[in-house]
């Protein structure tokens, strides 16, 4: 890779990448401008047809001027989002290599959140168009109203034309969000659409009980089914047979394993490649397109406070006001498309749980395995999604019945408001399907209500099945998933507080430092406070009267997770991060990147005597101080960007120079000299021949007979060098190993491997 390659990604460097253009050339603003002057035209031109009167005398103009509203809109839109989205990507390119700036944090906080004023517009004109329909000078559009039938061809072409560009007035939000979604995967080097979000045992279990519940349902429904005196035995044998199942399964799964490897291998048969993915996979896809598209048109992964609410309610709001104006069938197109969104919002806050359990587990939340990332928590939203449903689910029963009538009206019960009657009548059959609390039948409640799903067909009660059915999912699925979450939070404030556990997930994290940190100020810095002192201390008192302690190493007595305070020390958040800092000057942690870990460690031998030092202290020092060279070797060898430099040389050689008398540090000792011989400069060559240069056997100097090294070391250490000459032939010999890898690495500059081999010549 050479230089160039190692640039930082900008917005300029992207525009620079676009061949040039001359001084008439078209940018996206003239796109704009230009898209928004059609649709003015457009409008324009459909204004002066409908004031004269002669619109319903020519299609082919009525047709023409929303062809060029319509496109004229999409196009500087489109236009619009990709201006916004170059930017944008920059800034997250930048972001995941550490190199954000404050412009760039500005622009990440916006995202996408133009687009959606883009959206709001939109659909507050489609709806305004319905709830306006009919009146003076809207006359054509009453074919849209609920209530009313389309008015033949004509009408039919104008839902069409209406259906379609509510559909396309997301186009723009969906290929932001795919590109958004694209970059996010390749930034965290995992698959776009994932393959293993189910299994085939849960899909297996899931379309059983699934299937079973339609089939039961159906021939209820149908008459085909009849409940004797013995149907409550039946049941109870069902249940009992599905627990004994859950329990039974595991062992009957080992004894198959282990009969399976008792045998001997077989050759299988390589699969055809003609055959369609599996039934797992295509519902992984679709659920990934679900979580990285759809859902993020709710509005709730854009940052802002409140925002994410306020967008959320925005969509659905017009979403559900579009669905209720709309003649029937139709608007239950915009009432799915809603219902959709807050499922696919509901998915996403799963994946995001996954990637908080991820993260507690692995300690980090840069992870290969963390898909979405923590940015939203989306519990809040997808509460409020599931909340929304119950709204939604009226209104689609509103437009089925007024469509093909399926349930009977009961006389003198309704109220002339038809939400207000679907509401009345959900709102009871609700109130039968409360989970665990069937007391509708027990206590005899009679509410009339109306429509009724008893006296009506089977479409009807299957509606109403599917309705109750829905109610015990979101009760049961999401309901108890917020309170498990939100034991599960307690559960790790209490184990932190016991000394048991040094580290939250993602978001209880943020939750413990925003209540422990304060600002005294508005440009004060945070400060712990005293509480949040106590309680930190205390934790760490408890780590060190823990009876598995290892007295030999502080790892288990530091007041968080090392691992943890070295991604917490750049959070966004400043709470966090203030309140990071102060634990690791408190506490004298080493945290960081490993090359600013050495340097902290440096700073903290300067004031220990390691001549009179106790052994546990020696020892505690010596894991570190082998920890950080493994990691740093690891970079280095991992070919990652500069984790250790020839600036770090001169801190490296003091370090040893100090214990260079304790036997405890031998092998840290052999990994600096394997480090240094993966640079690049004259500098390590010269640190590497402080090792070697020195009295000779027969009572000679090797300076002596090379005078002018000498005066290199004298340039590159200072006076009095470093005295670190080895004599022990086992270790010049890692030395010497070292000097051959620098002289033969065809990274390393001319000079240095010229150096080097002239060294291991002489020596």
């Amino acid at each position: 890779m050479n230089a160039a390659d190692e640039r930082p990604v900008t917005a300029r460097t992207i525009r620079a990448q676009k061949p040039e253009t001359g001084p008439g050339a078209l940018g996206l603003t003239d796109v704009i401008r230009t898209g928004v002057l059609i649709a003015l035209a457009g409008i324009v031109v459909i204004s002066a047809d409908a004031g004269s009167g002669e619109i319903l005398k020519s299609w082919f103009g009525w047709g023409f001027s929303l062809a060029l509203i319509i496109g004229g809109l999409l196009v500087a839109q489109l236009a619009r989002m990709w201006q916004i989205w170059r930017p944008l990507e920059a800034a997250m390119l930048r972001q995941s290599k550490g190199r954000d700036k404050s412009e760039d944090k500005a622009r990440l906080k916006r995202g996408l959140g133009e687009m959606f004023v883009w959206l709001f517009l939109s659909l507050a004109v489609m709806a305004g168009l319905l709830f306006f329909a009919g009146t003076s000078g809207m006359r054509l559009l009453a074919s849209l109203q609920l209530g009313t039938k389309p008015d033949g061809p004509d009408g039919y072409v104008q839902i069409a034309i209406y259906m379609l560009t509510l559909a396309l007035s997301f186009l723009p939000l969906l290929a932001g969000f795919a590109l958004q979604g694209a970059s996010e995967a390749r930034t965290r080097k995992v698959k776009l659409l994932r393959h293993d979000v189910v299994t085939p045992v849960s899909l297996g279990i899931s379309a059983a009980a699934i299937g079973g519940i339609v089939l039961l349902a159906w021939a209820a429904g149908g008459g085909k089914f009849r409940i004797d005196q013995n149907f409550g035995v039946y049941v109870t044998l069902l249940v009992i047979i599905a627990f004994l199942a859950f329990i039974i399964a595991p062992h009957i799964a080992r004894l198959v394993n282990n009969q399976q490897e008792a045998l001997a291998p077989r050759p299988r048969l390589q699969q055809s490649g003609f055959l369609l993915p599996s039934p797992v996979v295509m519902i992984s896809k679709l659920d990934s397109l679900l979580v990285r598209l759809v859902a993020p048109l709710s509005g709730a992964t854009q940052n802002g406070t409140a925002l994410p609410h306020l967008f959320f309610l925005l969509v659905i709001l017009l979403l559900s006001a579009i669905g209720y104006a709309l003649a029937s069938p139709f608007g239950l197109f915009p009432i799915l498309l809603a219902m959709l969104i807050v499922l696919a919002l509901g998915r996403r806050w799963a994946w995001v749980e996954e990637d908080r359990e991820t993260a507690s587990r692995l300690q980090s939340t840069r992870a290969q395995d963390i898909h979405i990332g923590f940015a939203n928590d989306l519990k809040d939203e997808a509460l409020l999604g599931y909340a929304s449903l119950f709204v939604l689910v009226p209104m689609a029963l509103n437009q089925i019945q007024g469509w093909v009538e399926p349930f009977e009206v009961v006389a003198g019960e309704a109220t002339g408001n038809d939400f207000l009657d679907w509401l009345r009548f959900f709102g009871a059959e609700l109130a039968k399907a409360v989970p665990f609390v069937d007391w509708w039948e027990i206590y005899n409640v009679e509410v009339t209500t109306p429509f009724s799903a008893e006296a009506s067909g089977p479409m009807a009660k299957h509606l109403t099945f599917a309705a109750r059915a829905m109610v015990d999912l979101v009760i049961m699925a999401a309901l108890f998933q917020a309170l498990g979450i939100w034991q599960r939070s307690r559960t790790q404030q209490r184990l932190y507080d016991s000394g048991q556990l040094n580290s939250f997930d993602p978001f209880t994290e943020i939750s413990f430092f925003e209540r422990g940190m304060v600002t005294r100020g508005r440009e004060a810095t945070p400060e712990p406070k005293l509480s949040f002192r106590r309680r930190v201390r205390d934790h760490v008192s408890r780590r060190r009267r823990m009876p598995e302690e290892s007295r030999l190493s502080n790892t288990q007595t530091l007041p968080y997770n090392r691992m943890r305070l070295s991604e917490l020390i750049g959070h966004e958040n400043p709470d966090v991060r203030a309140g990071a800092e102060w634990m690791i000057r408190e506490y004298n942690v080493l945290a960081g990147d490993p090359r600013a870990q050495l340097g902290q460690l440096h700073g903290r031998w300067e004031k220990i005597d390691f001549v009179q030092a106790e052994r546990n202290i020696l020892l505690r020092e010596k894991q570190e101080f082998e920890r950080i060279l493994g990691e740093l070797l690891a970079l280095k060898t991992g070919n990652k960007s500069e984790p250790f430099t020839s600036e770090d040389i001169g801190p490296l050689l003091a370090m040893l120079e100090m214990v260079k008398n304790c036997p405890e540090f031998a092998y840290a000792q052999i990994l600096a000299i394997e480090l240094m011989g993966h640079l690049h400069t004259k500098k390590a060559v010269k640190a590497l021949a402080l090792h070697v240069i020195g009295p000779g056997r027969d009572g000679t100097n090797h300076y002596e007979q090379r005078p002018q090294w000498r005066q290199s070391m004298k340039r590159a250490f200072g006076q009095p060098r470093p005295s670190l000459f080895l004599g022990l032939a086992p270790m010049r010999g890692k030395v010497y190993a070292a000097l051959e890898n620098l002289g033969t690495n065809c990274s390393a500059t001319d000079p240095a491997r010229r150096l080097a081999l002239d060294l291991l010549e002489w020596m």
